[in-house]
């Protein structure tokens, strides 16, 4: 509730604070798609999916996503992402996770996972025209691979559980540990001290 002094005398309002659903793209249409795009939709996100075959690239697969696009991998390395968008890349395919980095990293994306070992990103990124330097910073803060909280995910729908929890905390600016370990307020209001009560 907010107090607000008008011409006409004060006036209570209720402010309330109304953010767009988050939007992710997801670089691959295979069978481990499936259950992430079905969690990320549970959650209200705005879910593109894009890949360059046209077999698994259908909306009949991704009923929860808004669009799903054919890319092949020439058109994706002229493509520019979406800069507010999270991307996630599980396309299972050397060269088309090559060109969505390419387009990626440079972008201002808030959120860039790689499905995949270390060694996969290591070798993605010796490909790249970056120096030593640019390299390893890449690698420490803008790519998240291998992607995923730790969460000791095996089956296709935990590895979806571990990213939507992995791209939640890097929404919110947490770490993503248990909240027993967490110091102070868990949920902390939009507008604390508007008379706003704290939890």
């Amino acid at each position: 509730m907010l107090d607000v002094e008008t011409d006409g005398g004060p006036v209570r309002a209720l402010l309330e604070v109304l953010e767009p659903p988050l939007r992710l793209v997801v670089y691959g249409a295979g069978n481990d798609a499936q259950p992430l795009v079905h969690l990320a939709g549970s959650l209200g996100w705005h879910i593109t999916v894009v890949d360059g075959r046209p077999n698994l690239a259908t909306a009949a697969r991704f009923p929860e996503a808004a669009a799903v696009q054919l890319v092949p991998v020439a058109a994706l390395e002229t493509q520019t992402p979406d800069p507010g968008a999270y991307h996630v890349l599980l396309s299972h395919n050397y060269a088309y996770d090559l060109a969505a980095l390419q387009t990626l990293l440079p972008s201002p994306a808030p959120y860039i996972g790689l499905l995949g070992p270390r060694l996969k990103a290591a070798r993605l990124m010796d490909e790249l025209d970056l120096s030593e330097a640019e390299r390893a910073q890449l690698l420490r803060e803008r790519l998240h691979s291998p992607i995923g909280l730790d969460l000791g995910s095996e089956t296709p729908e935990e590895i979806a559980l571990a990213i939507v929890a992995e791209i939640q905390a890097q929404r919110s600016g947490r770490q993503g540990r248990p909240l027993r370990e967490r110091a102070g307020t868990v949920h902390i209001p939009a507008a604390v001290g508007a008379g706003a009560a704290v939890a």
